[in-house]
């Protein structure tokens, strides 16, 4: 299809060189129209695909005019034919982007060439602004965090998610990591300028700003940088809580017996080289089940919380505690000067368990059996040490329990010592 050609004149009727030059090199015309109303009319009314401002001496304004009220209401592109180009308009004509200029007397070549460069530069324009569109688009409403830095690290363009991030917004001439709210990190400031020197991507997965976890991602170009931060504060926090859950008892929030075994290793390492003693007690609460039946698991799970409050009144910053499962616990006392150490928190231990537990509205007395094992006359390992603490309590169980009992050679194993004990 030809391109179609709206041809503005400063008088009624155009001269016939122009209609016969377009028409000979291939183009169609629209319709010819006078400066001023008419030819904003027939543009936007007509749609032309180029408009050609034919201007007499002494017409320059009127034609300059025309052309500025078009290039505000239509994205059309102009092409100015003139007799000469006076020098004392030329800022004028350039404030109205024209697409280009043929000067009398004209080869119908030279024409040609004028209107296809024209149409090309106004299509590659379109295309050029159709994609920042997108790209403002893309960056305007990306769901991460984005912020635009130059060559220096001067932030230039941040898009609405940092908006609503609630940080402090940056203001004119904030510099990245350097005077602007990422001071959480000292050498981000040089890891940034580095990528945009060298032209490298560098992730940055986890670092922390106040109380929340960013993973950030910077991503330099040729004019600077692009800086995203995801907000990770959430897969961290989920990542503690299945840490803590994997070592802890997620009833009474003391360690499980896997932090515990840990914990045991690393002293009985610490008890060879420094030839110290260290003990292994081994705590059941006795009658624990009649609780359960007859209260209910509920006041049975407060029970055992308020358990593990208590026992955690008698020991020192060096010492753990444990919760088995069920209800039995571990304690381990490491660094103790003698055997008597042991049995001091043992017996204050029971002493503290004549006081009632309160499960809602009832006050219940619990005893409980404890077995002690000390290293290294009870054992030199950790499952020595947790098998003789375990037959030492079941003595006590077998003796009328309430009461702490040392292991000793003369003790048998009892039939109903648990499985979970035995550490292979």
């Amino acid at each position: 299809m030809k391109k179609q050609i709206l041809v503005l004149k400063d008088k009624p009727m155009p001269a016939i060189d122009i209609l016969t030059s377009l028409q000979d090199i291939g183009y169609g015309i629209v319709t010819v129209a006078s400066f001023g109303k008419e030819a904003l009319g027939k543009a936007a009314k007509l749609c032309p695909d180029l408009i050609l401002i034919d201007t007499t001496p002494g017409k320059y304004d009127d034609g300059i005019e025309t052309a500025r009220l078009i290039h505000d209401i239509c994205d059309i592109p102009v092409i100015y034919v003139f007799s000469d180009i006076p020098e004392d308009k030329i800022e004028q004509i350039k404030s109205t982007n024209p697409f280009g200029f043929i000067i009398r007397p004209f080869q119908d070549k030279e024409l040609l060439i004028t209107i296809e460069m024209a149409l090309y530069r106004h299509k590659m324009e379109k295309a050029l602004r159709l994609s920042e569109e997108r790209y403002r688009a893309l960056f305007e409403n990306n769901p991460i965090e984005t912020i635009i830095v130059d060559r220096e690290a001067v932030i230039t363009g941040y898009n609405q998610e940092k908006v609503k991030s609630g940080n402090r917004l940056p203001r004119p001439g904030d510099v990245m990591y350097k005077d602007y709210a990422g001071k959480h990190r000292n050498n981000m400031y040089s890891e940034l300028i580095e990528c945009i020197r060298s032209g490298v991507s560098k992730e940055i997965p986890e670092t922390q700003y106040g109380d929340k976890f960013l993973y950030i991602k910077i991503s330099p170009f040729p004019e600077g940088a692009i800086i995203t931060s995801i907000d990770i504060t959430d897969r961290k926090i989920a990542e503690r809580r299945l840490s803590h859950l994997a070592t802890h008892d997620p009833l009474t929030g003391l360690p499980n017996r896997i932090l515990f075994d840990d914990r045991l290793s690393l002293e009985l390492a610490h008890a060879q080289r420094s030839d110290k003693k260290l003990s292994v007690m081994l705590l059941d609460l006795d009658h624990f089940k009649d609780i359960n039946d007859s209260w209910g698991h509920t006041a049975g799970d407060e029970i055992l919380k308020s358990v593990g409050r208590r026992l955690l009144d008698f020991l020192r910053k060096s010492d753990s505690i444990a919760r088995m499962g069920g209800d039995e616990f571990l304690i381990l006392l490491p660094g103790i000067e003698n055997t008597e150490n042991a049995y001091t928190i043992a017996q204050k231990i029971l002493d503290a368990f004549k006081e009632p537990f309160i499960a809602g509205s009832r006050k219940l007395h619990i005893t409980l059996s404890i077995g002690i094992a000390i290293y290294p006359d009870d054992g030199t390992d950790s499952a020595t040490l947790m098998k003789n603490a375990d037959i030492a309590m079941y003595d006590v169980k077998e003796k009328g329990r309430n009461g702490y009992r040392r292991y000793d050679s003369g003790m048998s194993p009892s039939v109903h010592q648990k499985d979970i004990l035995t550490i292979q």
